[in-house]
């Protein structure tokens, strides 16, 4: 069967689903829904955007929209990355009501064609080329009461993490909180009541945190777009995470991060007894910082510092990405949840998950627990004074302990796991940095640098600092 016969033949089967739901008498949709109590058809629909009529299509047609939408956009290679599925499918739901059911064209190839391209082309039509304002938690380098000399204001007013700009609360309020109310008032046809309601739900939201993380995202979905700044954002302060360790970085993360509320009431009673109740507030800070390390910060980044802020590029640009910078964003990804996490037994769960990303560059079974550590051994050791052999045992451990949690052997409350996920987060986070300077160098080389060239480096590593016996 063609592309064009599997997309027709998808048309018809959503038409015919609507058709059958809309000829159920009372009685049939009830029989139907004590048969299926657990199919729930009558949630799914196609809705006209124009009229916002709703037709009821049912699960398995509202599936084949949202395939047909994906296997539309795997066919346009430079629209598929920058354009949502579900929106997409959304579209095709409106001009397939519109062309089909109101109008009663017939299915054919070019009817079909025309409305896979119409609605890609009203699609296309919303991309835009947004900036992204993210409240965060991140440095606490004054107190919000603190009055800063001029100097101060110069020295603490922003920061970059590649193409990610941190500013600071107060400075985005003074300088866009007019811009904003004045846009907002066009928006809202100077409905003053509104206009006071959403300028203050704004300022009491972003002044609960010290820092706004500014991006621009290039054309693309709207939803698209806030996705990639997110990552951007979050891979920046996951980079942040990785200089200053494990230790101390727990609480940065993004304003809209899950965590726990500001606002905090407990009640318990003695048993007999009176209630008891305490009410806490829990402000957003950061990780305290010296003067001296922000100036490291702004000013004399290392070279970790600023390749790791280099690879955030191929976050709010796809084409600009490359396998090696991808490798590392996601186990930076896994080490900033590590370090995130409260239980330990996560933890090391997820450092174990940033090892593998870093150094599994072939499909095996057999060997792969020895690869895994012999490489993450040489990166946390690189550069490292002691036995190399050391280092290896206690990633062995590591990596043990991760198996017996995963395989159920081991509780994830035993009381050596807090020893443990501490050493891991120690030896993530220098084979994370060391690693940059393995990735970099491929990558000047040759920036379409793959796993087969990874392999081939990992392979001359282990030869030169591993001892024949300890490399199978």
């Amino acid at each position: 069967m063609t592309k064009d016969q599997i997309d027709i033949e998808d048309v018809n089967f959503i038409l015919s689903e609507v058709r059958r739901v809309a000829s159920m008498s009372p009685a049939e949709e009830k029989k139907h829904i004590e048969q299926n109590p657990n199919a729930s058809d009558f949630l799914y629909s196609l809705r006209d955007e124009k009229t916002k009529g709703e037709y009821i299509c049912g699960r398995q047609a509202s599936r084949r929209l949202v395939k047909l939408a994906e296997r539309h956009l795997d066919r346009q290679r430079e629209l598929r990355d920058n354009i949502d599925p579900v929106r997409l499918s959304r579209r095709l739901a409106s001009l397939l009501v519109i062309r089909f059911l109101k109008e009663a064209r017939e299915v054919n190839k070019s009817e079909v064609q025309s409305l896979l391209s119409g609605a890609l082309k009203q699609v296309k039509a919303e991309q835009k080329s947004l900036i992204h304002y993210i409240p965060c938690v991140v440095f606490d380098v004054f107190g919000e009461d603190q009055h800063l000399t001029a100097k101060e204001e110069s020295k603490y007013k922003q920061f970059w993490i590649g193409p990610v700009l941190f500013c600071r609360t107060s400075d985005f309020l003074r300088e866009h909180k007019k811009a904003i109310k004045e846009d907002l008032s066009t928006v809202c046809n100077g409905d003053a009541e509104h206009i006071k309601f959403m300028m203050n739900s704004l300022v009491k939201f972003f002044k609960g945190y010290r820092w706004v993380a500014v991006v621009s995202i290039p054309q693309c979905n709207e939803k698209i777009s806030r996705l990639r700044a997110e990552t951007a954002v979050q891979g920046a302060l996951d980079i942040l995470k990785l200089a200053f360790g494990p230790g101390q970085t727990a609480s940065i993360r993004l304003a809209e991060s899950l965590t726990t509320p500001a606002d905090i009431a407990q009640v318990r009673r003695s048993s007999p007894g009176p209630f008891t109740l305490m009410t806490s507030r829990r402000w957003a800070d950061g990780i305290s910082i010296s003067e001296g390390a922000f100036d490291q910060i702004t000013n004399s980044k290392p070279f970790s510092l600023e390749a790791a802020g280099s690879a955030l590029n191929a976050c709010i640009d796809p084409r600009k990405e490359i396998h090696l910078s991808r490798r590392f964003l996601d186990a930076l990804t896994w080490y900033g949840q590590a370090v995130t996490e409260s239980m330990p037994s996560a933890k090391i769960v997820k450092y174990v998950a940033a090892w593998e990303r870093l150094t599994i560059t072939q499909k095996e079974e057999i060997g792969l627990t020895e690869k895994v550590t012999r490489r993450m051994a040489i990166l946390s050791h690189l550069k490292k004074k002691g036995d190399l052999l050391n280092t290896l045992k206690e990633v062995k451990t590591i990596y043990d302990w991760r198996s017996k949690l995963m395989h159920g052997s081991s509780s994830p409350f035993d009381k050596q796991l807090l020893g443990v996920s501490s050493l891991a987060g120690q030896l993530t986070t220098t084979a994370l940095n060391r690693s940059l300077e393995i990735f970099v160098p491929l990558a000047h080389r040759d920036k379409n640098a793959k796993e087969s060239d990874l392999e081939a480096e990992y392979v001359r590593l282990e030869s030169a600092l591993l001892p024949a016996r300890d490399q199978h």
